[in-house]
């Protein structure tokens, strides 16, 4: 769905088209299962409804644009039946997002691109995103050892500074600890997450990691 707006966006820029041509350039370009739901399981009503659908007020009156003409919605009506059909109600993605996230872990720091990335696309869904319940929920999905070298970094920058609003402490402090590696040289075998610790720090220089 972000490709077919970025699409859009180029082609209105570039070559100053209106809804109804970025319409029609979409749906020139859909391929594969896209291609077959167009063409063949939507009926022509129901096509005739998308590409013809205006914006309207809370009151359900059409909104108009500086000619008077109503203004155009069909572009965001495809990609909310597209999603609708492939992926279900909205209202549910959400759901089964915060599903996710209550259950979202990972135990090896080689999968922390992967841990992150997923955690950051499902929070952002929810309306309480900036809730310090979600950092507290991604440090809890740490591996044990990580984690408690997270908290103790994030009560060190509690106590010097005051608390950012965003998520950028728990990225900076995850990176700073990593860099803290333990002792080469040491007494006792290193233990498996001290271990892990260690290899995870030799990639901090990844900027997807910072």
């Amino acid at each position: 769905m972000n490709k077919i707006l970025m699409v859009v966006t180029a082609y209105k820029q570039r070559q100053n088209a209106s809804n109804s041509q970025a319409f029609h350039l979409i749906i020139t370009g859909f391929t594969s299962q896209l291609k077959g739901w167009w063409d063949h399981f939507l009926d022509d009503q129901y096509r005739h409804n998308i590409e013809h659908t205006t914006k309207v007020d809370n009151n359900n009156n059409p909104i108009l644009d500086a000619r008077g003409q109503p203004v155009s919605d069909n572009i965001n009506t495809l990609i909310y039946t597209i999603v609708r059909h492939f992926l279900g109600d909205p209202l549910t993605i959400i759901e089964r997002a915060s599903e996710v996230l209550s259950h979202l872990r990972y135990l090896t720091l080689d999968d922390f691109r992967w841990y992150k990335y997923v955690f950051l696309s499902k929070v952002l869904l929810r309306e309480d995103c900036q809730n310090d319940y979600w950092k507290e929920r991604f440090i809890a999905g740490l591996p044990k050892l990580f984690s408690e070298k997270v908290k103790q970094k994030l009560r060190e920058m509690q106590d010097s500074e005051s608390e950012n609003e965003d998520a950028s402490p728990i990225k900076n402090c995850t990176s700073s600890t990593c860099c803290n590696k333990p002792p080469e040289k040491s007494l006792m075998p290193l233990t498996r997450e001290e271990r892990q610790l260690l290899d995870f720090a030799d990639t901090i220089t990844d900027p997807e990691l910072k």
